[in-house]
């Protein structure tokens, strides 16, 4: 998934003692430059007074946007494991516990990595333990019936 912007941008109270130094018309100008930033990803044009106060405004924005971008990730994987692990029982299958199918459809691509994937789609290799969601097959799937 790309990266992407939250919904809402968060303004933390941290820069209020910030905002008390300054006029109405300043926060304004400030918090207009952070909406800009947030939806455009480009640096607003700020006065001398208000961009020295940028580097600090932007870090939070970036690191939120991040933070977002990391939950959404996880968000997106666990429900791709569940899909793919309801559809390994619907099959008869056992499902590879979420920690192994993680760390195997890890260097997968997205697309590879769909919910789609079962067991049969996947490689094992008992002796070695290694695990491959990406491409491959299985000998004899995992029945539990």
């Amino acid at each position: 998934m790309a990266n992407k912007n939250p919904p809402g941008m968060i303004i933390y109270a941290t820069l209020f003692p910030m905002f008390e130094r300054m006029s109405l018309e300043q926060v304004g100008q400030l918090v207009m430059g952070m909406c800009e930033y947030f939806t455009t990803g480009l640096e607003p044009a700020l006065p001398a007074e208000l961009a020295i106060s940028w580097p600090l405004v932007q870090d939070q924005i970036d690191r939120n946007v991040a933070a977002y971008n990391k939950k959404t990730a996880e968000n997106d994987l666990k429900g791709a494991y569940s899909q793919y692990a309801r559809k390994a029982k619907d099959d008869g299958e056992t499902p590879l516990p979420y920690a192994r199918w993680k760390d195997a459809s890890a260097g997968c691509a997205e697309e590879e990595r769909d919910a789609s994937v079962s067991v049969r789609d996947a490689s094992v290799s008992v002796r070695d333990e290694s695990v491959s969601l990406c491409s491959g097959s299985v000998d004899e799937p995992i029945k539990t019936k």
